[in-house]
């Protein structure tokens, strides 16, 4: 009995522990107010009001820096859109094994370079008002003159791989990007970019190297937070914002519940 009872403590110090140890990367991370929404609603989403440039959501990390200053030129109508969250690690399906008994940053790194499994991302599109697809193609190519279909890396470790893919997406129709990843012991950066011109509503609203997008992956033990950002420049075109904001709200959105069901 005596043993089952230290046990038992051992196991509720060890709990009390990680989540202490993932608030503390919290606080860490983000500012108060964000860690205090993070914790209690287990997601914060910012998009900026016409003239603001500015990050608001992206989190403190050896990467930070790097991201601030990688931005398309301001001119035209710029977008920034963010989305953070908590994403707990016991709350997730786990239908694979993992080496140290639960997900770590090599499964997360895992999945970001398994990028044809973003066929199954599923979006909210507000022009059709239904949930559906949100890409028919994605995968790695080898270049961009004459792009050929490559296979998924799915790497458990991605720092300083960089490489091509192309994206056929629900609304922009097919385009291609140019992907980096870094990635230290704690997080995992994959900074993407548009190397075409990306059309709209009949529009090619969005040219070459105008749509930077950022995931970070932080690894805070028993919980993941991920952040997903775009920094966007658009052609003015009247009314175009307003359908962008909704198009990137749904997009990241997507992109969150397919990261949580690939595990």
């Amino acid at each position: 009995m005596k043993k089952l009872t230290k046990i038992l403590v051992l196991g509720l110090a060890f709990q009390a522990c990680t989540v202490l140890y993932a608030q503390d990367m919290l606080k860490s991370l983000f500012p108060e107010d964000i860690c205090n929404t993070l914790i209690t609603k287990g997601s914060y989403k910012s998009i900026n009001e016409d003239g603001d440039y500015e990050y608001h959501v992206l989190p403190e990390c050896e990467y930070s820096e790097q991201i601030k200053k990688n931005r398309v030129q301001r001119g035209g109508m710029n977008l920034v859109a963010e989305q953070a969250y908590l994403v707990k690690k016991d709350d997730l399906k786990k239908t694979r094994t993992y080496e140290n008994g639960q997900p770590d940053l090599k499964d997360a790194a895992e999945i970001f370079t398994s990028v044809s499994e973003m066929e199954k991302a599923v979006y909210y599109s507000n022009t059709r008002r239904k949930y559906m697809n949100l890409y028919k193609i994605v995968s790695y190519i080898d270049n961009l003159e004459n792009p050929k279909k490559l296979d998924d890396l799915r790497l458990k470790e991605t720092d300083g791989v960089e490489s091509y893919f192309q994206m056929h997406d629900a609304s922009f129709g097919l385009n291609y990007f140019s992907l980096k990843y870094k990635q230290n012991e704690s997080t995992l950066f994959v900074n993407i970019v548009n190397m075409d011109p990306m059309g709209f509503a009949g529009v090619k609203g969005v040219q070459a190297k105008d749509l930077i997008i950022n995931y970070l992956v932080v690894d805070c033990g028993d919980c993941y937070v991920l952040y997903l950002g775009a920094d966007i420049k658009m052609t003015k075109v009247p009314g175009m914002r307003t359908k962008i904001i909704k198009s990137y709200d749904s997009r990241l959105s997507a992109m969150y519940n397919w990261f949580k069901e690939q595990f």
